[in-house]
């Protein structure tokens, strides 16, 4: 099981350099990355504020590997599903918990080597710049990694059962913070429906709105809180408890993902 695992985590790691689309993503955010940060400085957007510099940078930086970090596992079981490779690799024999699993973590190994290659060059721009270190720049990669684990699993999950293009849809316009005022609204307007058959319709809107609210993950928790840390970098020692309960929530939710998806992948026509 050992010996399947690393062989197909080696395969993956090949497959993401290899694959044309994921280059095509990666060569236009790193062009865009470039572009911004250098129009930044020839505006002089940030000049004489270090800091704001430092974390204009890692910001971007992180931006850059969240889209990254998504993009790989949805790619990936798109093209492998598109190009009928799943059932020879489970005929090799290979089954789906280790495939799923291996492919989970290198989607961990990548997440986890660019949101700490933006803490280094974080940490390292700290030092040139004589600014005293700021904790805030640990935070905020480890939440962007763990938000980016989280869509990009489910991504994945949903991918296989719609297509790739309708999931993206769904994961941009359904989260938990629409979702939810969707659900308030239909609920307001059920209290004043006028006719039998407005109220049953707006009732089992209600009802698939409220399923959907609990099916859909947390991209965020916190959200008001972490973001005033990403707007100041100031970091209290509570703060470190919920991003502590974060990542717990995190390492919870990919488990299940990974359960859920090995099931999927075991009754799913791949012929």
């Amino acid at each position: 099981m050992r010996i399947k695992i690393l062989a197909n985590i080696k395969t993956d790691l090949m497959f993401f350099f290899r694959n044309g689309l994921l280059l095509l993503i990666f060569t236009i955010l790193v062009t865009q990355t470039i572009m911004s940060v250098f129009l930044r400085n020839l505006l002089g957007a940030y000049r004489g504020s270090g800091f704001e510099a430092i974390k204009n940078f890692t910001e971007t930086f992180n931006n850059f590997g969240y889209i990254l970090v998504v993009a790989v596992g949805i790619v990936t079981v798109f093209s492998h599903s598109s190009q009928r490779c799943l059932k020879m690799v489970f005929t090799r024999p290979c089954p789906p918990e280790i495939w799923m699993a291996s492919l989970a973590i290198s989607i961990t190994i990548v997440a986890t080597v660019l949101f700490f290659l933006s803490f280094f060059v974080g940490s390292l721009l700290f030092v040139v710049e004589e600014i005293p270190y700021q904790s805030g720049l640990v935070f905020v990669c480890i939440q962007k990694w763990c938000e980016a684990l989280i869509v990009s699993f489910f991504l994945l999950l949903l991918s296989l059962v719609i297509h790739p293009v309708l999931a993206i849809f769904l994961i941009c316009v359904m989260n938990e913070r629409s979702l939810y005022w969707l659900h308030l609204l239909i609920k307001a307007a059920l209290q004043n429906a006028s006719s039998f058959t407005r109220a049953f319709l707006l009732d089992l809107a209600k009802s698939l709105t409220g399923l959907l609210y609990r099916i859909f993950p947390v991209q965020v928790p916190y959200e008001e809180q972490f973001s005033e840390i990403a707007r100041s970098w100031i970091v209290l020692p509570r703060d470190w408890f919920h991003l502590m309960i974060f990542v717990a929530y995190t390492f919870a939710f990919c488990c299940l993902i990974i359960l859920l998806a090995s099931e999927v992948l075991k009754r799913k026509r791949l012929t």
